[in-house]
């Protein structure tokens, strides 16, 4: 039997289901995302080299997750090599707002959508930033760079959102 990749559509209704997350996970800053995965069915991801693409997956959909307040930080030279190095897109990311031990809002974005966000586009300026990040990575080994995205920017710019 072989079975078929979910969809982002899929995630959606599958996180539907559940009608809340809550718990002492939701307020770790860090090491939630195998009690999400556990949660909602999905499976840790334990490749090394892959780990800093994708938490988890479900039913052979890519899952990353980010986990906030109000916001959350993405590192734009990671997200150059969906780019430069033609990495698969097809990965997820929830962004997970949360309020005290409880989840408040699911945001679903697919990669061409954080790129987006990103600015780290197609268009002039967009081939600028990523040729430039790529540069700061190159003369900088090891250093890493956060934006900050605030639940009102992958609110514009998402495939689907769940409010509890």
């Amino acid at each position: 039997m072989n079975a078929q990749t979910a969809t982002i559509s899929d995630l959606e209704t599958h996180l539907k289901q559940f009608g809340t997350f809550s718990g002492s996970w939701v307020e770790k800053s860090s090491g939630y995302e195998k009690d999400f995965a556990k949660i909602i069915g999905a499976t840790p991801n334990e490749i090394k080299d892959d780990r800093k693409y994708c938490d988890c997956i479900w039913k052979g959909l890519k899952i990353e997750l980010k986990k906030g307040k109000g916001h959350s930080f993405l590192n734009p030279i990671r997200y150059c090599s969906y780019i430069t190095e033609g990495r698969d897109k097809s990965v997820v990311t929830l962004f997970l707002f949360y309020e005290n031990d409880k989840i408040t809002s699911i945001y679903g974005v697919d990669i061409p959508k954080i790129l987006e966000i990103l600015g780290l586009d197609e268009s002039p300026s967009g081939v600028r930033t990523v040729k430039y990040l790529e540069f700061i990575k190159d003369k900088f080994r090891g250093i890493t760079t956060a934006v900050l995205v605030a639940k009102k920017d992958v609110d514009k710019s998402n495939n689907f959102s769940i409010t509890f």
